[in-house]
C-alpha cells in the first residue's frame, strides 16, 4: 500500500477511535450529570425582622407647671398659690415659697422643700412653733441626722422627730432617747416589725403593747 494509502487509513482509524470514545462515554456522563443535577437543591431564605422590645418609642411630656409665670394665669389667689407650691416642688426652689400669699400653704411649701433637700435653714424663718418642730422633723429624717431634733423646742415634738427617725433609718436605739413613754413603746413596736425581730418587744414597758408585739412577732423571736 502506498504512503498516501497508509495516511488515509491512520486518519480514518482516528476518526473512527475519536467517535467510539464519544459514544461510550455519553452514558457515563449523562448519568453523572442526572446525579449532580439531582442533588443539587434550591434554598430560599426570607429574612425576618427581629421584634425588638426596647425599640420601641416613648414620648415624654413636660410638667405643665415648669415655670411661675404659669401661675399668673390663675385667676383666684388661692389656685395662683397653689401652683406656685407645685412650681417650687418641681424645680426644687425654695425662693417661689416666697410668693405665696396663703400663709399656710407658704409654710407648707417651706416645710416640703426643707425635707425634700434636707436644709435645717429653712425651718428657721417659720415663725409657728409647731410647724417650724415639724420642718426640723422631716429635715432630720431625710437626712438620718439626730442631731437636727435636738433644735425641736418642745419635748413632745422632739420624741416625735426622734420617732420618725428611728423609723427612717430602722435603729431601736433611737426609741431610747424618745422621753415620752407611750410613744417609745410605739417606736420600738414599729422597730419590731420593720426588722422582723420579737426580741425588740422586750424593750417595750406598756404591759398591753409589749404583750401585743411578742403575739405578732412571736415566729420572729429567739
Amino acid at each position: 500500500m502506498s504512503k498516501p494509502g497508509k495516511s488515509l487509513v491512520a486518519v480514518m482509524f482516528l476518526i473512527m477511535s475519536l467517535y467510539t470514545g464519544c459514544v461510550v462515554d455519553a452514558p457515563t456522563n449523562q448519568s453523572t450529570n442526572s446525579t449532580n443535577s439531582s442533588n443539587i437543591s434550591v434554598t430560599t431564605t426570607t429574612a425576618i425582622p427581629e421584634y425588638n422590645e426596647t425599640s420601641t418609642t416613648s414620648t415624654t411630656r413636660e410638667p405643665y407647671f415648669t415655670s411661675a409665670k404659669v401661675c399668673e394665669e390663675s385667676e383666684y389667689q388661692f389656685k395662683k398659690d397653689v401652683c406656685l407650691k407645685q412650681v417650687a416642688v418641681l424645680n426644687k426652689n425654695p425662693n417661689t415659697c416666697k410668693s405665696i400669699n396663703d400663709p399656710d400653704i407658704k409654710t407648707n411649701c417651706i416645710v416640703t422643700l426643707a425635707g425634700m433637700l434636707g436644709n435645717k435653714k429653712l425651718c428657721a424663718g417659720i415663725k409657728e412653733d409647731w410647724y417650724r418642730d415639724e420642718c426640723y422633723s422631716k429635715v432630720a429624717a431625710e437626712s438620718e441626722r439626730m442631731d437636727i431634733c435636738e433644735s425641736i423646742g418642745k419635748i413632745v415634738d422632739r420624741d416625735r422627730c426622734y420617732y420618725r427617725l428611728a423609723l427612717e433609718m430602722k435603729q431601736g436605739y433611737l426609741c431610747d432617747v424618745i422621753r415620752t413613754r407611750k410613744l417609745a413603746d410605739e417606736c420600738y413596736f414599729e422597730i419590731a416589725k420593720l426588722i422582723k425581730n420579737g426580741n425588740v418587744c422586750s424593750k417595750i414597758k406598756t404591759v398591753d403593747i409589749r404583750k401585743e408585739c411578742a403575739d405578732q412577732l412571736e415566729n420572729y423571736t429567739l
